[in-house]
């Protein structure tokens, strides 16, 4: 795949300057359970990333990718930090 262009979607969930280090962990073990996409730490946020192979990426794909991103990103924001702002 070093080779291969990639596209990466990521949306952003809330500041990981404001969660402790078990929270992180908890975020950390929530990343087994994803069917797609990881949680991860960019600067200082706490994101939600999706790569795809970008000859792969047809709109239906992206769409859904975006979607998917969107949805579960508001669903752990709720649940980590009690609002929906991003």
């Amino acid at each position: 795949l070093r080779d291969q262009e990639l596209v990466r979607f990521f949306t952003t969930i809330g500041d990981s300057t404001q969660l402790s280090a078990v929270r992180l962990n908890i975020v950390l073990r929530l990343n087994a359970e994803l069917a797609h996409g990881c949680l991860a730490v960019k600067d200082d946020h706490l994101v939600m990333t999706n790569t795809h192979l970008l000859k792969d990426a047809d709109p239906d794909e992206i769409e859904a990718s975006v979607s998917y991103l969107a949805e579960t990103a508001d669903y752990y924001e709720k649940q980590l930090f009690g609002v929906d702002v991003h």
